[in-house]
């Protein structure tokens, strides 16, 4: 167990509420693993006494040692419990999850990485306004169609490659491939990785670039917890690999003293300090919170799985997203409605909440 790690004096006891996190489909700096093409991140508020209390509820009779979506879900008598746990969470405990098509977000990297670094050497906010949701929507959803769908996979493969290995045969297969489609629909999108912009190729070898999105989605679970729960809070995950590599960074935010505001969007805003206040590492058999949670996380994946025409409904996972609002769900999948990007994100300070939220990440890794 790693001790908690706070900028207040916190109690443990029963009655003591957590915000408790999981995830779901996390493979590192892999955006294109198939058989898992989500990211899902949920979390929780509620006392170990409640946890205690919900589990016996609805699963009394369990003989297994913990409580764990991916067993629960095998058997069809537990499908109305589960759906039952989802919506009592969602509605009496804060719970809320934020869900991320991982092919999307590696097309979102592909521009952040190679593009804009590219708009930021001319004085252009390749944020403003949601223009880089936009141009990730367009070619995510239209680029296979315009370049083939195999071009379009090479494209995002290379991506990965270069960033991953930070070799400079790797930016040049990555170049060359981006030049040949030049000549296509939507190609000119490309036309910095073509040349081989020096503001390119200084990112994709910077040692901090990488495809991981964690921090993304974490950062935006964080902001809507922050206007979901009025009091300090305290966050405690499992040892998964996603969260225990950015435990440090989440303990970097608890650092923040001094008073800055960002305006991201309609729906997403950082005031620092903020009310989270502390994080700690348990193993998920010792604390009925993250079992619960991992059950949130857990099917609202499989929630999503049911959209994917390759996925069939078996009665459950069609039933999982019915249980959440549009403010306990939060998901970044392609929008082909403009019109909507621009509103929500007009006037949208995220290029300065990135800075702030990289020069944090860097101090942790200098630490």
């Amino acid at each position: 167990m790693k001790p908690l790690e706070t900028r207040a004096d916190t109690t443990h006891s029963p009655e003591q509420r957590y915000v408790y996190i999981d995830e779901s489909g996390y493979t590192g700096n892999d955006l294109l693993n198939r058989e898992q093409p989500n990211l899902a991140f949920s979390a929780i508020y509620i006392s170990e006494e409640e946890a205690t209390q919900l589990k016996d509820k609805y699963f009394s009779r369990s003989q297994i040692p913990e409580l764990k979506h991916r067993v629960l879900c095998r058997r069809r008598a537990n499908w109305d419990k589960l759906l039952a746990t989802q919506k009592e969470l969602l509605d009496c405990h804060n719970g809320l999850s934020y869900i991320a098509q991982k092919e999307y977000m590696c097309v979102l990297k592909l521009f952040d990485i190679c593009i804009e670094p590219v708009f930021f050497s001319n004085g252009l906010d390749f944020y403003e306004n949601g223009q880089f949701l936009e141009l990730a929507s367009v070619v995510k959803l239209a680029a296979p169609q315009f370049w083939g769908e195999e071009r379009y996979a090479d494209l995002l493969h290379l991506f990965q490659t270069a960033i991953t290995d930070k070799k400079m045969e790797s930016v040049r297969d990555l170049q060359a491939h981006a030049r040949s489609l030049l000549r296509f629909e939507m190609g000119e999108y490309l036309r910095p990785i073509a040349d081989g912009h020096p503001a390119f190729i200084d990112s994709i070898l910077h040692d901090h670039a990488s495809t991981d999105v964690a921090i993304s989605l974490l950062c935006g679970l964080i902001s809507r917890l922050e206007t979901m729960i009025d009091e300090p809070y305290a966050i405690i995950h499992d040892k998964s690999s996603a969260l225990a590599n950015y435990h440090d960074f989440l303990t970097s935010l608890i650092d923040v003293e001094s008073e800055y505001h960002f305006d991201i969007s309609d729906l997403c805003r950082f005031s620092y300090p903020l009310k989270f206040s502390g994080v700690a590492e348990y193993d998920s058999k010792e604390k009925i919170g993250i079992q619960l949670v991992d059950i949130l996380v857990g099917g609202v994946v499989d929630g999503v799985k049911v959209l994917a025409s390759s996925q069939a409904a078996n009665g459950y996972r069609e039933n999982v997203l019915s249980n959440y609002s549009d403010y306990n769900l939060m998901h970044m999948f392609p929008n082909p409605n403009f019109k909507d990007i621009r509103e929500r994100f007009k006037g949208s300070q995220l290029q300065e909440h990135l800075n702030f939220v990289t020069a944090a990440q860097l101090h942790d890794k200098r630490e």
